[in-house]
C-alpha cells in the first residue's frame, strides 16, 4: 500500500548560537501519522503558508491535503522509464500569486519543463496559464533529477539528472555503437549541457540587458528557446545581428553609435588639429555634419546614442 507520510519532529536538536550542544532525540520520541493512503508513486511535497500539503505523482497528478485530499489538476506527463512529474515548488507568496512551479516531461517533445502556473478562481490549475521558464532536452527515461528549492534572494534552485542508464560504465566515455545513453559525459560532464547539473533560476526576469555586441542575440536565442514572450531583451550591439530578434519583437531596441558618425567625427577631428582649429583646452567642438559637440578632456563627445528598433534597423546596415 502506498501512503503520503507527515513525520512530526517533537523534539528538536538544533543548537542556536552561544548555547551547548543538545543531543539528538531518542527515535522514539518521533510520531508519525499516514495522512493519505494510495496515492500513486509521489516524487515531491511541499507546504504552503497555511501547513497544507502539496505534491506531484510521476503520472502528472498535482494534489493537495488540508484535512481532505483535492485535485489541482493532472498535466499530460511523459511518463516513460523514469520521467514523469518530477517536482514541485509553491511560489514564496503563494498566497497572493497562486502559482506553484512544475517539473515534468513535455509528452511528444522529448523535453523536460521546468513551469509556472497559476490556480484559477476553482482553486484548479489554469492551464492556460503556463509560462514555460526552461525545457531540458532528454533521450531517454533514465536518471531525470526533479528536486527543487527556493534560496532567500528568490532564486529556484533544480537538480537535472545525468539522464544515463545506471551501469558500472556510466562515468566512461562509451563508444560501442548504441551505448551514448550510457556515457555520463555527454551530460553531467558536459558545461553546454543542462543535464546532470544544480542549475539556479530567476523566474521573475523580465529584462535582459546585455553590454557586448554578440551578446544581445545570444540572450535573444536563450529567450526564445525557454519560450519566454514575457521576457525582453536589450542592449549594446550591431544592427546587422539583431535585425531577426528585433522584428519578432523579443529585442525591444538596440543602442549603439552611429557608426557613420563615429567614423566622421574621428576625421574631421583630426584635420581641424592639424589646420590648428581645434585648440588645446577648447570645450566646444563645432561639427560641420552634427554641429556643436561637448569636449570633455581630451575627448570630443559624439552626443546621445543611436537608438534601432522596428522602424529604423533596416536603415543600416553594420
Amino acid at each position: 500500500m502506498k501512503s503520503l507520510l507527515l513525520i512530526l519532529v517533537l523534539a528538536g536538536c538544533a543548537t542556536p548560537q552561544g548555547l551547548e550542544p543538545v543531543a539528538p532525540p531518542e527515535t522514539n520520541r518521533f510520531t508519525r501519522e499516514v495522512l493519505v493512503e494510495d496515492v500513486d508513486e509521489p516524487m515531491q511535497m511541499d507546504f504552503d503558508g497555511e501547513n497544507r500539503v502539496y505534491w506531484v505523482e510521476r503520472k502528472g497528478g498535482v494534489r493537495r491535503y488540508d484535512g481532505a485530499v483535492s485535485t489541482l489538476g493532472v498535466i499530460p506527463t511523459d511518463h516513460t522509464g523514469e520521467g514523469g512529474m518530477l517536482g514541485i515548488q509553491l511560489a514564496p507568496d503563494v498566497a497572493s500569486s497562486r502559482q506553484l512551479y512544475l517539473y515534468f516531461g513535455a509528452p511528444g517533445e522529448g523535453a523536460m519543463h521546468l513551469s509556472r502556473f497559476t490556480l484559477g478562481a476553482d482553486d484548479t490549475i489554469d492551464r492556460a496559464s503556463e509560462v514555460v521558464l526552461l525545457r531540458v532536452p532528454y533521450e531517454r527515461g533514465s536518471h531525470m533529477g526533479g528536486g527543487m528549492t527556493w534560496d532567500a534572494a528568490g532564486n529556484l534552485y533544480l537538480s537535472t539528472g545525468d539522464n544515463s542508464d545506471a551501469t558500472q560504465y556510466t562515468p566512461i566515455h562509451w563508444t560501442a555503437e548504441g551505448g551514448a545513453g550510457q556515457d555520463a559525459q555527454r551530460s553531467a560532464a558536459n558545461t553546454n549541457d543542462l543535464r546532470g547539473k544544480i542549475l539556479r533560476i530567476h523566474p521573475e526576469v523580465k529584462l535582459v540587458m546585455d553590454i557586448a555586441a554578440p551578446a544581445v542575440p545570444g540572450s535573444c536565442e536563450a529567450v526564445r528557446q525557454a519560450g519566454r514572450k514575457d521576457v525582453k531583451v536589450i542592449g549594446l550591439s550591431l544592427p546587422n545581428l539583431c535585425k531577426p530578434c528585433v522584428h519578432d519583437g523579443t529585442v525591444q531596441a538596440v543602442v549603439l553609435w552611429n557608426t557613420a558618425d563615429l567614423g566622421y567625427l574621428v576625421v574631421e577631428t583630426a584635420a581641424q588639429l592639424i589646420r590648428g582649429e581645434f585648440p588645446a583646452g577648447a570645450t566646444k567642438f563645432q561639427s560641420t555634419r552634427m554641429g556643436s559637440l561637448d569636449v570633455n578632456g581630451s575627448e570630443v563627445v559624439l552626443g546621445k546614442p543611436m537608438i534601432f528598433n522596428k522602424e529604423n534597423i533596416d536603415k543600416f546596415n553594420f
